[in-house]
């Protein structure tokens, strides 16, 4: 099995425990000029977009979600033929969630200004016991990085003080990965 589609068969174990009424209508298929991982329904009759988002690029994977919402809301009366058993409602349009090991600080705030009705963050990561080969997913804490004062203690125990002169660590900066490696390789 090649990896794509393990990684969509892990993905479909973890949403069903993450939102157990989604049904997957569709994996992999096209959408405005890109594939779609899935396009499912949710218990309330919603259609659901389910983007997975490259590591670095969670901010750019918003955006598409953005987009394919809008090309996939007016085509919701089509899914409906597909599933005539669900409660597909055009008037509810599109929810996508986006999902990722972590979403950096301008990534969360550009979800929160869109709304976590259109837009929910979804971050990933390997199940903990060994040889599990299962997805765990969690809803992403919303909004932007907390305010400095809102956190304490500045250094938690084993963590060591920060490389940069502001004392502020990746944490209280909210880097991605990718930021992150760029400030200090610069």
């Amino acid at each position: 099995m090649a990896e794509p589609e393990r990684l969509r068969g892990r993905l479909r174990q973890g949403l069903a425990k993450l939102e157990p009424g989604l049904r997957v209508l569709a994996e992999d298929v096209l959408g405005l000029e890109t594939s779609l991982d899935f396009v499912g329904a949710d218990a309330s009759g919603r259609l659901v977009l389910v983007l997975v988002a490259e590591p670095g690029r969670e901010l750019e994977a918003i955006a598409d979600a953005l987009a394919q919402s809008c090309f996939l809301a007016p085509r919701v009366k089509d899914w409906r033929k597909l599933a005539p058993e669900l409660p597909l409602d055009p008037e509810r349009g599109v929810r996508a969630l986006v999902v990722a090991p972590e979403f950096c600080a301008r990534a969360r705030a550009a979800a929160q200004a869109i709304g976590r009705e259109r837009i929910e963050l979804v971050r990933s990561r390997a199940a903990a016991h060994e040889g599990a080969g299962e997805l765990e997913l969690r809803r992403a804490a919303e909004g932007a990085a907390q305010p400095l004062a809102e956190r304490s203690p500045r250094w938690p125990a084993g963590e060591a003080e920060s490389a940069f002169r502001t004392g502020l660590g990746d944490a209280d900066l909210g880097l991605c990965p990718a930021e992150r490696a760029a400030l200090r390789s610069g």
